[in-house]
């Protein structure tokens, strides 16, 4: 194969992989993600819904995820039966606060004992998300679970 055929082949390849690499950052630079962490000093106090409602990294946690209708939320989780039990009553406890159960990946592993990762991915996610984005008086979101956050005298 002449030198001159072969330099062109080269060529070719390195705009293609070049043009492949850029997409993939492109990809990457769209989407965002929020991270908060809860740990088991917080988990551990008495719970009810209101209490819940009030935990400052469930709270973002719920803003973000209702900032952007295709984000998604992982929740990472200390593997064993105590990380599970814990994994499992939080996601129905932010099902309650209005995010969509399909919305929610749990993932085992790869977090402290004592602490669960919850994560939001999405589009229009950002890494800076601001600290407190919903009130603490501010009700669900969501119409169907309303009810759950309402105060009765």
């Amino acid at each position: 194969m002449p030198a001159v055929v072969r330099n062109g082949i080269l060529r070719a390849m390195s705009r293609t992989l070049l043009a492949i690499v850029l997409l993939a950052l492109m990809t990457a630079a769209q989407a965002g993600e929020f991270s908060q962490t809860l740990n088991a000093q917080l988990w551990a106090q008495p719970r009810d819904g209101d209490t819940v409602r009030r935990f400052a990294p469930l709270r973002r946690v719920v803003a973000a995820l209702q900032e952007d209708a295709t984000a998604r939320l992982l929740i990472r989780y200390p593997g064993g039966e105590e990380g599970t039990l814990w994994a499992h009553e939080l996601r129905g406890w932010l099902v309650s606060l209005g995010v969509e159960s399909r919305r929610i990946d749990m993932i085992p592993g790869g977090v402290a004992a004592r602490s669960v990762l919850l994560t939001v991915r999405g589009e229009q996610v950002r890494a800076d998300q601001p600290p407190l984005v919903v009130p603490e008086t501010e009700p669900a979101a969501n119409p169907a679970t309303a009810h759950l956050t309402e105060r009765r005298e």
